[in-house]
């Protein structure tokens, strides 16, 4: 659907940059303890979005008709599961999701690049210096900073998401230096962080980008997995869901797996059991023992998993909704050829099972989720082309 007033591509993209740097650096300043000499801005930003979406239709900014009902359907989800759930965090990325039509990927990754690694040195420092806290929690023994953010697992995830960035802009001419970079992030997360999970995800994305660097040749024995990543979103969550419904103290296995895991297996079988699903979400309340120097206490409750999340907060149909364009988004990119950029969704996809930090501004994987109109043309033709070879196939 255009508007009408044919605005270029590259100012759709600066007002896109725009939006979603004010957006950035404002979650950045609520995850940390610059909270404590500046108000909450959640619900000033949900504002300010909302205000951003008006001005972009008024403006004219091309909609792309291809991906116009899409983008509706997805607002109106959004808006319903904000109004259940009370959560103006899922209003920011729902409008980011809708305005990033046929922006460059590229140049948002520079952007969360620049902006991410700012904030994570400006708050580190700032928290070395004792303008703010850095705030020690201790689990199993083990002290763990969260060097000015309100909790180590926060400061772990914008680390994996700062990779992955890295990663997906740099990956066809990744240096040594840069790899190195990455495994110094998960050297980090392991030794004064004691995040394991986070860690691993890391050191994965180093092990993609070594592959793809020493020109490994699968010859096709990959690609199997190829068409399997394509369903890695949708088949994670469901192993979630079924690990946290199934869980009892009596299975060994499921024990152990939650001890690996800091006992986020019970506690998704606690929220299970607490709040039913439902198609549009509802009010979760929740304790996460963030923004205070502490040890874990009995009274600990947080839905981590994005997926339980997005089921128990947001609802099924928002749920369904973001499952299907993960998909249709990994099918655009097999078409494109980026294996490096659909194996690092698939790490991600793996790494907000227990975390969740999926929907939010610093994931930037997300605005894979909607792309351009044309991406959804050159789908549409490799359908058409696949459909009729197979009936000529069926034919002969």
């Amino acid at each position: 659907m255009d508007t009408g007033l044919g605005k270029s591509r590259a100012e759709q993209t600066l007002f896109f940059e725009v939006i979603y740097g004010i957006d950035l650096i404002a979650w950045f300043v609520n995850y940390s303890m610059l909270t404590q000499v500046v108000p909450a801005l959640s619900k000033y930003i949900a504002v300010f979005n909302i205000l951003a979406l008006f001005i972009y239709v008024v403006r004219g900014f091309n909609i792309d008709e291809k991906i116009f009902w899409i983008g509706v359907v997805l607002l109106v989800s959004v808006l319903i599961s904000y109004y259940t759930s009370r959560d103006v965090v899922i209003v920011e990325i729902g409008v980011l999701l809708f305005i990033s039509q046929s922006v460059n990927k590229e140049k948002i990754l520079k952007e969360y690049i620049i902006i991410a690694s700012s904030m994570i040195i400006i708050v580190f420092m700032l928290s070395q210096l004792g303008i703010i806290q850095d705030l020690l929690f201790v689990r199993n023994g083990i002290t763990r900073h969260a060097f000015g953010t309100i909790q180590p697992t926060v400061l772990s995830a914008q680390l994996f998401s700062l990779s992955a960035a890295i990663a997906c802009l740099r990956y066809k001419h990744i240096t040594y230096p840069k790899i190195g970079i990455l495994i110094l992030l998960a050297v980090v997360c392991f030794r004064f962080l004691n995040a394991r999970n986070d860690t691993m995800f890391i050191l994965l994305i180093v092990l993609v980008l070594v592959v793809h660097k020493l020109r490994w040749k699968t010859n096709g024995k990959l690609k199997f997995f190829r068409y399997l990543s394509i369903l890695s979103m949708p088949l994670l969550s469901l192993v979630v869901f079924l690990l946290g419904r199934n869980y009892t103290t009596s299975s060994r296995f499921l024990s152990s797996i939650n001890n690996i895991l800091s006992n986020r297996l019970r506690i998704s079988n606690v929220a299970i059991s607490r709040y039913p699903i439902n198609w549009f979400g509802q009010q979760t309340i929740e304790n996460g023992n963030g923004a205070g120097t502490q040890v874990a206490t009995a009274n600990y409750f947080y839905i981590d998993s994005s997926y339980l999340r997005l089921l128990i907060r947001y609802g099924f149909l928002l749920f369904l909704i973001i499952m299907i364009l993960y998909v249709l988004a990994m099918v655009i990119l097999m078409t494109k050829k980026k294996y490096v950029v659909m194996a690092i969704l698939v790490i991600m996809s793996a790494q907000v099972m227990w975390e969740q930090s999926f929907l939010c501004a610093p994931n930037v994987l997300v605005f894979y989720l909607i792309m351009s109109g044309t991406d959804y043309s050159s789908l549409m033709r490799e359908v058409n082309s696949a459909s009729k070879r197979f009936v000529r196939f069926m034919e002969e």
